[in-house]
């Protein structure tokens, strides 16, 4: 039975050799297709590219350096922009931020609690945000 089978088979590669390479050659093309597309799923995420207009880059960096200096008692400058404190927390919230994390945006302006130091903001029960670096 089995000897038959493999005569059946050997003829048919005889008689048909250009489709049966046609076939291998398609079969191969798809497993090939397959691994490349599951090793891509492996490869670690590059971070995407942000573009930014050099032009309101520079008007920033003109405006930081155009505010006024503040001292304060240890006589380091201080930006005006931190006048009120370099932390901030939302009166009905736990956490608190640093005046760069973008946290601050989302807190209305009068509910903003100010804190010169992160001692101070823990002092009144607040915790550091996770999502803030340097906190």
């Amino acid at each position: 039975m089995i000897p038959e089978y493999i005569q059946k088979v050997k003829g048919l590669l005889s008689e048909n050799k250009s489709d049966v390479l046609t076939a291998a050659i398609i079969f191969l093309i798809g497993m090939a297709s397959f691994g490349l597309g599951r090793l891509s799923v492996s490869l670690p995420q590059r971070e995407l590219i942000r573009l930014e207009d050099p032009a309101s880059s520079r008007e920033q960096a003109a405006e930081m350096s155009a505010e006024p200096m503040l001292k304060d008692s240890s006589d380091i400058p201080v930006p005006a922009a931190l006048k009120n404190g370099a932390f901030v927390a939302s009166k009905s919230g736990s956490v608190y931020y640093a005046v760069w994390c973008s946290g601050v945006s989302r807190i209305r302006e009068e509910n903003k609690v100010w804190f010169q130091t992160k001692e101070d903001a823990k002092a009144q029960g607040y915790r550091p945000a996770k999502n803030c670096p340097g906190l």
